[in-house]
């Protein structure tokens, strides 16, 4: 009996392989965790979302998930969890990836925002406007570069795959808990022979 593979299988394999990596070249233990399916994503589509997944997968590992230690004296199992889940709705596509991580420092993300002029003036913006600043081009609020981080590409890649398939990113982070980013994307029909 032949076994059913899946257009995602590769892309998860993918996902696997670049979490063990990264969390290897960092000094992280990470687990990674891969569930769902959705259906119609084939060929350059799955390329580039595979892509946009590769550049969440690696920030939310480097910027996200804390070094053991750290995580032990606050209370947390020394390995971080990430979820990636794959599902489908009635009309949308969905892709969620949530981590066990510090979660985003807004403030910062706000303070670096004014540093680059991307922001008028330090006046206080809500969270969200801040949230979407980490999709500009080119921002990093890493003070140093890395194999990973620091080198201008980040968080506007997703955007980038989001908008080219008519689609959007949510972000929801809690200081110390984790964060998730959302993709949403109009449901792909899955294509049959003839």
């Amino acid at each position: 009996m032949a076994v059913k593979t899946s257009p995602l299988d590769s892309v998860f394999q993918t996902l696997r392989e670049i979490a063990r990596d990264t969390a290897r070249r960092l000094g992280k233990d990470v687990r990674l965790h891969v569930a769902g399916e959705i259906e119609g994503w084939e060929g350059s589509d799955l390329s580039r979302l595979q892509e946009a997944l590769v550049q969440v997968l690696q920030n939310a590992i480097d910027h996200g998930i804390e070094a053991s230690d750290a995580r032990e004296k606050i209370g947390k199992s020394r390995t971080g969890q990430i979820w990636v889940e794959f599902s489908d709705g009635n009309a949308e596509s969905i892709v969620t990836v949530r981590d066990d991580g510090a979660g985003v420092d807004v403030a910062s993300v706000h303070r670096k925002a004014v540093g680059l002029g991307l922001v008028a003036s330090p006046s206080a913006l809500a969270v969200d406007e801040t949230l979407a600043l980490l999709f500009q081009p080119g921002f990093s609020t890493k003070k140093t570069v890395t194999e990973v981080s620091g080198r201008g590409i980040g968080l506007d890649i997703v955007q980038s795959v989001a908008d080219s398939f008519s689609g959007k990113v949510e972000i929801d982070t809690t200081r110390g808990k984790g964060t998730t980013l959302i993709l949403r994307f109009p449901r792909k029909n899955r294509l049959t022979a003839a």
